[in-house]
């Protein structure tokens, strides 16, 4: 019975000290301080991988995902962009993660080496419609809808065109 108590005592100890210490960790990760968060994590890991605790080793796991995290961030991998379609998705990955900027770049040289296209103009438009350049949106969806047609019935129900519902010119071109 005292062995019970004993070892409950023990592992309430080692998960009171390995929680402060990743919750330190943690804050210093979302302040993106990341070469502290990473002596951090790795403190962790090191100073409690041998327990014989679950609930401490399930600590020690989260922790071991945050320095895989922690190193992605140090260590960004570059992309690299061979054809049409890795250009294409990583655009829309850009717009899809407010990179509008960096989107209309790839969408912008995407157009340069495939020649004009019904899909990347109306990307364009979304683009420059996030950007609050409505024109330039208009004159993409424009081209869009001249290319094909289906763009319309898209366009109309796009949440990204919501704004311009009121727009004269919008309506028009979706109507």
């Amino acid at each position: 019975m005292w062995r019970y108590a004993l070892a409950k005592l023990n592992e309430e100890k080692e998960l009171k000290a390995i929680t402060k210490q990743f919750s330190a960790a943690v804050t210093t990760f979302t302040k993106k301080d990341y070469s502290a968060a990473r002596e951090q994590f790795a403190g962790i890991v090191e100073s409690f991988r041998e327990s014989e605790h679950y609930s401490v080793l399930e600590i020690v796991g989260r922790s071991n995902v945050y320095l895989r995290m922690v190193d992605a961030q140090m260590n960004p991998q570059k992309i690299e962009l061979k054809t049409t379609d890795d250009m294409l998705s990583e655009s829309v990955y850009q717009l899809n993660s407010g990179h509008v900027d960096r989107a209309l770049e790839l969408l912008a040289a995407l157009v340069k080496k495939q020649g004009e296209d019904a899909y990347t103009d109306y990307l364009m438009a979304v683009a420059y419609n996030r950007r609050g350049d409505i024109k330039e949106a208009l004159e993409h969806l424009k081209r869009s809808i001249g290319m094909d047609p289906h763009y319309k019935v898209m366009a109309f129900n796009e949440p990204d065109f919501e704004t311009l519902l009121e727009n004269k010119d919008f309506r028009d071109l979706v109507s």
